[in-house]
């Protein structure tokens, strides 16, 4: 379990070394597998390159792992989130009069809020790995098509698995209270921006596209959204 959280965490504050660890060592693989050619596949010694077992166990964590350790990560910021829940309430009661605190905030109303925030933190950590998994097939899909478009060599699918996994280490950042959620966005895709150069070696450009891709294509359909509601009205009246 030790490993297992220092891996992750290594994984995690060294994203551009591990893309590049992971590219090398598929390309020594790829070297026995004969997949490069004889010249270069004789320059390297048996015992200097990793059979196809040694590269699944070194190459990257399992999706099952950091799955694992996201999730404690995504427990500690529900913590967060019910503590600085019970620490407002008792802040608000003891600077605020019984009779102001009645006008201001009902107790049915606050009961309700209460009830409201917990069950939205207890079903975020309860239902994580769902969209965890969902999130992660999001990228790998949408990085192997951008991949096919640029004409990445290899194969596609396990180097999309690589980068994403390796991506989903910014979970650690949700131990940070308070910045711990927007931190977390910013490194995991510091960490996608990483793989795509280093691993995948696609130049900045094609790297930024794909990062920003999701951002496009939402406002795209936005305004798709907006153009036929506008339409709709204008033929009503």
């Amino acid at each position: 379990m030790i490993e297992l959280f220092y891996n992750y965490v290594v994984t995690f504050l060294h994203p551009f070394k591990n893309q590049e660890e992971l590219r090398l060592i598929r390309s020594k693989a790829s070297e026995v597998a004969g997949v490069q050619t004889l010249r270069l596949a004789g320059e390297l010694g048996a015992q200097d390159v990793p059979t196809s077992s040694e590269l699944e166990k070194a190459s990257s964590m399992r999706f099952i792992d950091i799955l694992g350790v996201s999730w404690f990560f995504v427990a500690i910021e529900a913590f967060y989130a019910v503590l600085a829940l019970h620490l407002g309430q008792v802040f608000f009661q003891s600077w605020s009069e019984p009779n102001d605190l009645a006008l201001l905030l009902p107790l049915d109303t606050s009961m309700y809020t209460h009830r409201v925030l917990l069950t939205a933190a207890i079903g975020k950590v309860t239902f994580f790995p769902i969209i965890f998994w969902i999130y992660a097939k999001f990228w790998k899909t949408l990085i192997r098509f951008f991949a096919g478009l640029f004409q990445v060599e290899g194969n596609l699918s396990k180097i999309s698995d690589q980068v994403v996994n390796q991506s989903m280490t910014s979970h650690l950042m949700l131990g940070i209270p308070i910045f711990g959620k927007m931190l977390r966005h910013m490194s995991g895709l510091l960490h996608l921006f990483a793989g795509l150069r280093n691993n995948m070696q696609m130049t900045v450009l094609q790297s930024v596209v794909i990062i920003l891709s999701p951002a496009i294509i939402m406002t795209m359909l936005s305004s798709m959204f907006m153009v036929t509601i506008l339409y709709l009205i204008s033929i009503s009246f």
